[in-house]
């Protein structure tokens, strides 16, 4: 009994120095960037061992620093529930379950917060040790780094000009799905999306218009500047135009442009402020 106890206080002395530590490394990395990782020390010491000079290459780069759209992006393409999960998407992590176990290409599930955690305390090697401290750490950060969550009921906007160049045919699926996935994602956290184009034909000229379609349905509002006949006929196939309203997008006036809000289609007049005017005379 004696022995277990000094076990016992052993482990309770060594579970409270581990979460006093912890506690105070995740602290301290909410306010000063990280200077090194575990992976970075374990890539110097493969080096060492190819006898190679140990290089340790790092650029902190302040979150205030980067283009706001690149967590935008970030979020596509890695975690598109990141601003409303707590750390773990078990909706994905459902799903990865569920298409390992029918024999599919096995996938992980981990959302920016664990592999963020796994990236700046652990080591890259998977196993379920791990992933023990991949999900301790992911609460310490979901707690206490809160920061690119805090502005999260904040309205966001993204505004992309010739979008027809990034899902049309000079494109590729890759970047179109890419872009349709962050149009998708603005939007699910009540943010908006502004993509503009000048050809019509280009839009839906890639994988027989998909991302082009995909983006049209999912406008909230549709506005339309005067357009080619050639155009007008290829519109009319994602649209319920009427042949009234062809023929107004036809000889739609500069500054005009007929609008699609819901079930409502507006003819409307656009005009330039002052100091917009003044701009453009420029």
């Amino acid at each position: 009994m004696f022995i277990f106890s000094i076990i016992r206080k052993i482990a309770l002395v060594a579970l409270s120095l581990f979460f006093v530590s912890t506690l105070f490394v995740v602290l301290l990395f909410r306010f000063v960037p990280v200077p090194v990782t575990p992976l970075m020390v374990i890539r110097m010491v493969q080096q060492v061992s190819d006898g190679q000079m140990p290089r340790l290459k790092h650029h902190w780069v302040p979150l205030d620093s980067m283009s706001r759209y690149m967590p935008v992006a970030v979020i596509a393409s890695e975690d598109q529930r990141f601003l409303s999960h707590n750390g773990f998407d078990f909706k994905e992590i459902g799903n990865a379950l569920s298409e390992n176990m029918n024999g599919k290409r096995k996938r992980g599930a981990s959302t920016i917060s664990q592999q963020t955690a796994k990236n700046v305390f652990l080591w890259p090697t998977s196993s379920w040790l791990r992933k023990g401290f991949e999900v301790y750490f992911t609460i310490m950060i979901e707690l206490f780094w809160d920061k690119i969550k805090k502005d999260r009921k904040i309205k966001k906007s993204i505004y992309l000009d010739e979008i027809w160049r990034l899902i049309g045919v000079t494109s590729n699926k890759d970047v179109a799905s890419f872009i349709y996935k962050i149009f998708k994602t603005i939007r699910k956290f009540g943010g908006s999306s502004v993509a503009i184009t000048q050809d019509i034909s280009d839009l839906f000229s890639l994988e027989e218009g998909i991302y082009g379609k995909s983006i049209l349905n999912n406008s909230e509002i549709k506005t339309f500047f005067a357009l080619e006949e050639e155009n007008i006929i290829l519109l009319s196939k994602y649209t319920n135009l009427s042949e009234k309203e062809k023929i107004e997008i036809k000889s739609l006036k500069r500054g005009e442009c007929l609008m699609f809000v819901g079930n409502e289609h507006i003819l409307t007049k656009i005009d330039a402020a002052e100091y917009e005017k003044n701009i453009i005379e420029k």
